[in-house]
C-alpha cells in the first residue's frame, strides 16, 4: 500500500505540469495512454508473483513432507521410509499425467481458468498432508495424487501462460525473469518455512503460512485477464479453408 501511496502522490506532479502546457483534453490522452502502457507491466507482475507463490509452495512440501511425516508420529525409521517412498512415487507418477491432462486441457480451455485450479489444487492439498498419521495412511494417497497432479500441471501452465500473455516472440525474456524469481521461490521459502517450524515447535503453525501463499498464488493467476497477446504464427488456418481460398 505504501507503493501506492508514493506512486500516487508522484502523479499530481505529472498531471499538473501536462494540463498546463497541453490542455485539459491532451492530457487526459497522455494519461491514458500511460495506463496502457502500464497495464502489460502489471501483467507481467501477476504471473510472476502466482508463479513464485505456487513453486514456492510446492519446493516447501517437496523439502519437508518427510519432516512433516515424522513430526506426526512416523518415528520408526523403516516405517518413515516407507512412507516417505511411497508418497513420493505417487507424486511423480501423477505428475507426469498431470503434465498430459493439463496439456490437452488448455487447448480447449481458457488457460486462466485452468491455471487458476491447479494452483488452487495445489492449495488445497496442504492440509491434506497436517492429516497424515499413523492411524490415517489412506490421506497418503490422496495427498500424494492430488499434489503431484498439481505440480506437474503448475509447471507445464507457465510458460504457456507467458506465452498467451506476451506473444511468443516475447517468451525467451518473460521467462528469463519469471524462471529465476521461481527458483528463488523454491529455495528460501523452504528455509523460511524451516524457521517457522522451529519457532512454533509444529508443522501445524509452520505449513499454514505455505497454505497461504498457495492461496495468494492462485488469486494472482485468477486476477489475470482471460486472453493475452494472441500471436497470428500460431494460428493455422483450417485446411477446407485453403482449399476454399485457393480453388
Amino acid at each position: 500500500m505504501w507503493a501506492v501511496a508514493v506512486f500516487a502522490s508522484l502523479g499530481t506532479y505529472i498531471v499538473r505540469p501536462l494540463t498546463e502546457s497541453l490542455g485539459f483534453h491532451s492530457a487526459l490522452a497522455v494519461m491514458g495512454g500511460l495506463l496502457f502502457l502500464a497495464w502489460p507491466l502489471a501483467i507481467f507482475v501477476l504471473l510472476v508473483i502466482g508463479s513464485f507463490c505456487s513453486i514456492g509452495s510446492i519446493g516447501s512440501i517437496n523439502q519437508h513432507m518427510k519432516l512433516v511425516f515424522k513430526d506426526h508420529g512416523f518415528v520408526d525409521q523403516a516405517v518413515l521410509n516407507a512412507t516417505w517412498s511411497t508418497a513420493s512415487v505417487l507424486i511423480q507418477w501423477s505428475s507426469i499425467a498431470g503434465r498430459l491432462l493439463v496439456g490437452w486441457m488448455a487447448d480447449r480451455f481458457p488457460k486462466k481458468f485452468v491455471m487458476t485450479g491447479t494452483y488452487a489444487l495445489v492449495a488445497a492439498t496442504i492440509p491434506l498432508l497436517l492429516l497424515v498419521k499413523p492411524g490415517q495412511t489412506e490421506y497418503i494417497y490422496l495427498f500424494a495424487i492430488l499434489f503431484g497432479f498439481g505440480m506437474g500441471a503448475d509447471y507445464m501452465l507457465i510458460p504457456l501462460m507467458a506465452a498467451e500473455q506476451f506473444g511468443v516472440n516475447t517468451l525467451a525474456r518473460a521467462m528469463a525473469i519469471i524462471l529465476p524469481t521461481d527458483t528463488i521461490g523454491q529455495t528460501w521459502f523452504p528455509y523460511f518455512v524451516s524457521l517457522l517450524r522451529r519457532y512454533f515447535g509444529d508443522y501445524d503453525h509452520a505449513l499454514m503460512s505455505v497454505f497461504a501463499m498457495a492461496v495468494v498464488g492462485a488469486a494472482a493467476i485468477a486476477l489475470l485477464p482471460r486472453y493475452g497477446i494472441q500471436d497470428e504464427t500460431l494460428h493455422l488456418q483450417e485446411p477446407g479453408r485453403v482449399a476454399a481460398r485457393s480453388g
